[in-house]
């Protein structure tokens, strides 16, 4: 088949342009980082570095498009809400005309389980459920705007998919050890006295996987689906265990739930009032996760493309660590 990826040189598309190669197919990779561009070009891929902006100019090296797959996005919990609108609606919107102007097959789009987010614990979350009035946060607020866009939207593209996977983990984790970073550079480990929650999660080559099977399913119309490991675990044993890993001194704090959303809401306000850029330690994304469980239902994907785990939590775990030794070692 002949592939379009868009975010190829990110966390996530990087493992999936290799996988697609490997899987005999052709594939266009799209991306901001031109030293990574080349190492998938070596592998042979072809390669673009674009603009979501004016998809309409890239030029292609195949006549016709069979899948696109929408990784690109600005995926982080804190910024101005423009530029989310911007990179993840608008630009999700000119990608998928682009690819009805090409007449693509099928558009897997890559979405969030953040559009699940509340002020409550949440279990074996499925597709269908209702979606909370607020979103968490203004990333969250655009990924639900493009779901809406591509459920709603007449269309020529005869699939599309839209993946939520949850806490995408592993080598090159972007998102994770940064936060992580931050409370380990105070030694302290947060708590909310009272919580046990409980986490769903996702190794990076089970998200891969799950997309190859959308790449290869035949289905038609549109359809979301839950993507984790299947294996919930306890936020504070998991956090644990990446410190006494990693010899990292903590402390833990245990902080009121109440107080913890308190402290979220001022620190938000506070950046937004003085115009911080970087993201507050604490926000109210955080304290969900600190405060409450949430896991997936994966029944559906189960059911229609025969998904199951290709790496388990521990083994996704024990890649995962070594690889943060690396880093906190750098």
């Amino acid at each position: 088949m002949r592939l379009v990826v868009t975010g190829a040189t990110g966390f996530l598309g990087m493992p999936l342009v290799k996988r697609l190669l490997s899987d005999g197919h052709e594939v266009l990779a799209t991306g901001r980082n031109p030293s990574k561009l080349r190492q998938l070009s070596d592998i042979g891929a072809f390669t673009l570095q674009a603009d979501l902006a004016v998809p309409e100019v890239w030029p292609l090296p195949f006549s016709n498009i069979d899948v696109v797959v929408h990784c690109a996005g600005l995926s982080t919990i804190w910024g101005d809400r423009k530029d989310f609108i911007k990179v993840n609606y608008e630009g999700t919107k000119n990608i998928f005309k682009w690819a009805e102007d090409k007449y693509a097959k099928k558009f897997i789009f890559i979405s969030t389980p953040s559009v699940y987010i509340d002020k409550k614990d949440l279990w074996n979350i499925c597709e269908n459920d209702e979606l909370p009035k607020e979103p968490i946060n203004h990333y969250a607020y655009s990924k639900r705007l493009a779901e809406n866009f591509l459920l709603h939207h007449k269309s020529k593209v005869n699939r599309i998919i839209i993946l939520r996977p949850q806490g995408i983990f592993g080598p090159g984790d972007t998102a994770i050890y940064p936060r992580l970073k931050k409370f380990m550079d105070k030694q302290i480990l947060p708590t909310v006295r009272g919580a046990d929650c409980y986490l769903d999660m996702t190794y990076v080559d089970n998200v891969v996987e799950a997309i190859v099977l959308g790449v290869n399913e035949k289905g038609a119309g549109h359809d979301i689906y839950n993507v984790s490991n299947d294996e919930p675990i306890s936020t504070l044993e998991y956090l644990r265990n990446l410190f006494e890993a990693l010899n990292a001194p903590f402390q833990i704090k245990k902080i009121p739930k109440s107080l913890l959303w308190i402290l979220s809401c001022l620190l938000e306000n506070l950046y937004l009032v003085l115009k911080i850029k970087r993201e507050p330690i604490l926000n109210k994304y955080v304290a969900c996760v600190l405060t409450y469980s949430r896991t997936l239902s994966i029944k559906k994907i189960q059911r229609d493309f025969g998904y199951k785990p290709v790496v388990s939590m521990s083994e996704g775990t024990k890649l995962y660590l070594q690889w943060l030794e690396k880093q906190n070692v750098e």
